[in-house]
């Protein structure tokens, strides 16, 4: 059996959910197989500059994180104040995916580490540097990081990733479990992990 989350790096809600999945993840991979997918929710024409949406999300993440306790950090907030930036899901979901490409085992500590330099440390996820950045906290190598991150295999992989998330789920985060052919929706936006647990460990004792 699978879980397959689906989110999107740029997604505040996501974030808000990061330490609800990463407990999930540690208490379960040597259970279940994890994958995960970046749905590409500001890709393409979808992308947008910051400065046409910073005080919605300045006031949408203030809720976030009331509502999760999930700390979104003070470089963040000053970082929204940088009109011409582009909010792109393209870059961080192609390095995400090299990850997943390269070192699987890597996948879901190196996306939360994505979602934090965002939200919290306010870094710029347009730039290859934020990621070299990662990989060493990781012990990743960053080389062999940054030739497949700009290659146009990942580029390729990176769409075909989002077109793969999208057959999933039309909303982020969610949290599936892929059994053969079934497919069971475990969680979709925030949930607590004490209730995504219970649920997660009746069916690992009802299919042990």
């Amino acid at each position: 059996m699978k879980i397959i989350y689906v989110m999107d790096p740029l997604c505040g809600w996501c974030y808000g959910n990061s330490q609800t999945i990463s407990q999930v993840y540690e208490q379960y991979n040597s259970d279940f197989e994890f994958d995960l997918l970046p749905g590409g929710m500001f890709a393409g024409r979808n992308a947008q500059v910051q400065g046409r949406m910073a005080g919605y999300i300045r006031q949408h993440d203030r809720h976030i994180q009331t509502t999760t306790g999930a700390v979104f950090g003070e470089a963040y907030f000053t970082s929204l104040d940088n009109p011409a930036l582009l909010l792109d899901s393209e870059p961080p979901s192609r390095a995400i995916v090299t990850v997943r490409t390269l070192w699987p085992d890597q996948l879901f500590p190196f996306a939360a580490q994505v979602q934090a330099a965002r939200f919290q440390q306010g870094k710029n996820l347009n730039e290859a540097e934020t990621y070299a950045g990662i990989c060493q906290v990781l012990g990743l190598d960053k080389e062999t990081f940054l030739s497949h991150f700009s290659s146009e295999e990942m580029k390729r992989l990176t769409q075909e990733t989002f077109r793969q998330a999208a057959t999933y789920a039309q909303a982020y985060p969610t949290l599936l479990l892929e059994n053969g052919r079934s497919l069971q929706l475990l969680s979709s936006g925030y949930t607590p992990a004490k209730a995504l647990v219970q649920k997660i460990s009746s069916i690992k004792i009802l299919s042990s």
